[in-house]
C-alpha cells in the first residue's frame, strides 16, 4: 500500500513510512516540536539525533562521512549511502514526487515543481537586466549567456 504526504507531494511504501515523515519533517511540526536545541546557535530539531548531526557538521567541522569512491564529503551517514547507491551503485532513486496535474513522477521536490511550471505557466525568475522572465533557472542561464555576457 502507497501512502501520500499531500502537503509535500511525497508518495511512502507504507503507512508507518508516512507517519515518520509527519512527525520528523520540518515543514509538519511546529516549533514547539523541536524540542532539542543547539546550544551554540538556537537551532531547533525534532530528533537528538538531528541535532548531533548539525552539531558535528556545522560547529565541529567534523566530517567523517566521506565517500571512499570519490571526493565528496557528506553531512550524516544516511546522506553518503543515498549518494553511493545513487551514484556509484547506479541505484534508481524513488520518483515518489507526483504531479498532481498528469500524475508524472519525479524523484526530488525541486524537479516537479520545475515540471508544474510548464502547467501553470509560472514563470517566478527574473533577469536582472532586462523584463525578461523565466520557467527554469537552466533557460535563465542560457538567456544571460546569449544576450547579457560581453563577447
Amino acid at each position: 500500500m502507497r501512502a501520500l504526504c499531500a502537503v509535500c507531494k511525497t508518495h511512502y511504501s507504507t503507512v508507518q513510512g508516512l507517519k515518520h515523515h509527519l512527525t520528523t519533517h520540518s515543514r509538519h511540526v511546529s516549533e514547539s516540536d523541536k524540542r532539542f536545541i543547539c546550544d551554540e546557535c538556537g537551532a531547533k530539531f525534532v530528533t537528538k539525533s538531528n541535532l548531533q548531526v548539525h552539531i558535528n557538521w556545522e560547529h565541529f567541522k567534523i566530517n567523517t562521512h566521506r565517500c571512499t569512491k570519490c571526493t565528496k564529503i557528506f553531512r550524516s551517514r544516511n546522506a553518503l549511502t543515498r549518494h553511493v547507491n545513487y551514484v556509484h551503485n547506479k541505484k534508481r532513486p524513488p520518483r515518489n514526487k507526483i504531479c498532481d496535474y498528469c500524475g508524472r513522477a519525479f524523484t526530488t521536490q525541486t524537479i516537479l515543481q520545475s515540471h508544474i511550471r510548464t502547467h501553470t505557466g509560472e514563470r517566478p525568475l527574473h533577469c536582472a537586466h532586462c523584463p525578461a522572465t523565466f520557467a527554469h533557472s537552466a533557460a535563465l542561464y542560457t538567456h544571460n549567456k546569449l544576450l547579457h555576457t560581453p563577447k
